[in-house]
């Protein structure tokens, strides 16, 4: 297929997008008139506003030549400008050494990064191939080699030389996180890590039958070990599977959760934001750079210790010990619950007074000035000594319950060798029961390490989690309404922002801190705002630059309002220098 056959005419850039933002399954909900937008300006801000229109994220990115080929392998689902030509590629994704695009008849073609390269590069490199060309017959290369070096040779002079345009589509900030997940391809690295879970302990079980039944039966030839041995091989690479796996859903999961966070503080209330504190907010700092380590290594060893858990029981229930024994393993889990759920008390009571510990010294720190002017010298240090009092006792009770995390695991082993001890000295247990009873033990005293390991972690991420959860559940509220951009010729006449009837009250308090304000703002006006401290300027600027939204009131911008323009778009327009004082 040519070029014009499997891209997009740059006229139809806002159909491309939309196009492929439902291929991929990001498109949102249409909640803007599509005559406000129009198909007016550059081709970066049609593909911007189709973007916001139908609720999706774009980030602009520009590939240099060195980069282009890992940019084209990771950048789908894009929209790619081709230099030189007035087409764009609407790309789904890419796998190995080929790539996914959406034709405009809406069918998938699979194409060669090779060739798409190839095209994007061709204008770029018409440019110095005469010089290149004449290096290679220069320098005598064989015709075998010549393509390679032609390849190196426009690598080394264009290497940093910017190539191509994409326009990156992505699911918003403040959707649904399994959707952002499932987007980023997590849900199937979860799935392929449990699988790679589920078939290593399968593995890890049958080489212990082979080499118990070898054992217990005094007929331990070489079949048995080889078969042993072969298994505890294939164990390896898929160790490495796990392994690589798990990095895969930290790193990927990880990066999802930071900027999640940071857009969450980003659109937290600012009078909330001033009475937390410093202190409070370099808490909540701290609790979200350990949710990360915590829940994402600790929640994967806790599944994998469930299934573990689960794998015991059955284990245990096929054994000499029979139903018996894997209840017992099950009322020993209970107890390792009980010590677990202790556990999470103490360390919720202890995180909670070392916030409040960081809270305060952060505070004292900031006002520290303000202190030595205002306070006398007898009152600077009251209430630390109790805080520390506090703290210290509260981390006694953390160290004291910490080391029977471990013991419930090491205690079940003696535990489930009594629980076959009937079965063994009876004489009636076959030596195959007898030894998937002691791979079973084996696999609970395992299965319990690693349980209190997760949990313990998981339960940590929690505690953290309650912290930190406001300033996730807060990004929900950022997602940009769709954001009409102003043709030329629109500019809302001479009035730049036109406010009617103004209202804002704080929450908590009785009395706005601004009311009726009717405003105009022209062209080339210059206004002073003068009045006390409380008086409302502050207030009514962070209205004006959108900020804050009026409780009353209308604010239009060019003639339109802040559901029209958006946020994004309304702040390109209006800003407002931070304060001094």
């Amino acid at each position: 297929m040519s070029l014009q056959e499997w891209s997009w005419p740059v006229e139809r850039a806002e159909e491309a997008t939309e196009a492929i933002a439902r291929e991929c399954g990001l498109f949102g909900v249409l909640s803007l008139d599509v005559s406000l937008l129009g198909t007016t300006g550059d081709l970066r801000d049609r593909i911007m506003d189709r973007s916001s229109q139908i609720g999706v994220e774009v980030e602009e990115v520009v590939s240099v030549y060195a980069d282009l080929d890992e940019t084209l392998k990771n950048a789908g689902p894009a929209i790619i400008k081709v230099p030189g030509e007035d087409w764009l590629v609407a790309l789904v994704r890419g796998r190995g050494r080929n790539l996914w695009v959406l034709t405009p008849k809406l069918n998938r073609y699979k194409l060669a990064i090779d060739e798409l390269h190839a095209t994007i590069v061709q204008t770029l490199e018409q440019q110095i191939e005469t010089k290149v060309n004449s290096i290679i017959e220069a320098a005598e290369i064989p015709l075998s080699r010549r393509d390679r070096s032609r390849r190196a040779l426009f690598s080394e002079h264009l290497g940093e030389y910017p190539i191509a345009r994409f326009w990156l589509l992505r699911p918003p900030v403040g959707s649904s996180f399994f959707g952002q997940l499932r987007h980023g391809g997590q849900v199937k690295t979860i799935a392929g890590l449990s699988c790679a879970h589920f078939v290593q302990h399968f593995l890890f079980l049958f080489s212990w039958l082979l080499i118990g039944r070898g054992a217990l039966s005094g007929n331990l030839d070489k079949v048995w070990i080889a078969g042993w041995g072969l298994l505890l091989v294939t164990l390896v690479p898929l160790r490495m599977l796990t392994v690589y796996l798990q990095g895969r859903v930290v790193i990927g999961t990880g990066a999802l959760l930071k900027r999640r966070l940071l857009a969450g503080v980003l659109n937290f209330d600012l009078e909330d934001l001033k009475h937390e504190g410093a202190g409070m907010l370099l808490g909540r700092v701290i609790e979200s750079n350990s949710i990360e380590a915590l829940a994402l290594t600790g929640g994967h060893v806790a599944i994998v210790a469930v299934i573990e858990v689960c794998a015991t029981v059955w284990v245990l229930s096929q054994g000499a010990g029979g139903l018996l024994h894997g209840a017992l393993f099950c009322g020993w889990a209970m107890v390792t619950l009980f010590v677990l759920w202790r556990y999470y008390a103490l360390l919720d009571s202890w995180v909670t007074i070392r916030l409040e510990l960081s809270h305060d010294l952060t505070e004292r720190m900031v006002a520290h000035r303000t202190r030595l002017a205002q306070q006398s010298a007898n009152q600077w240090h009251e209430g630390e000594d109790t805080l520390v009092d506090r703290y210290f006792m509260a981390s006694n009770k953390v160290d004291a319950i910490a080391p029977y995390l471990g013991q419930t695991a090491f205690a079940w082993r003696i535990i489930g060798f009594l629980g076959l001890a009937p079965a063994f000295l009876s004489g009636n247990a076959s030596i195959a029961s007898l030894a998937v009873g002691l791979g079973g033990v084996i696999l609970g005293y395992q299965a319990l390490s690693r349980f209190s390991l997760g949990i313990g972690r998981f339960a940590a991420a929690g505690i953290a989690w309650r912290r930190v959860a406001v300033m996730f559940h807060a990004a929900e509220g950022s997602q940009d309404q769709p954001s009409a951009r102003l043709g030329t010729d629109d500019d809302g006449g001479d009035s730049i922002i036109v406010a009617r009837d103004l209202s804002y009250t704080f929450a908590g308090r009785a009395q706005p801190a601004v009311s009726n304000i009717d405003l105009t703002i022209n062209k080339g006006d210059r206004l002073l705002l003068v009045g006390p401290s409380g008086s409302g300027k502050s207030t009514l600027i962070s209205l004006l630059s959108a900020l804050r939204q009026p409780d009353n009131g209308v604010i239009l911008c060019h003639g339109l309002d802040l559901a029209t323009l958006g946020s994004v778009g309304w702040r390109s327009l209006v800003g407002r220098p931070p304060n001094k004082g």
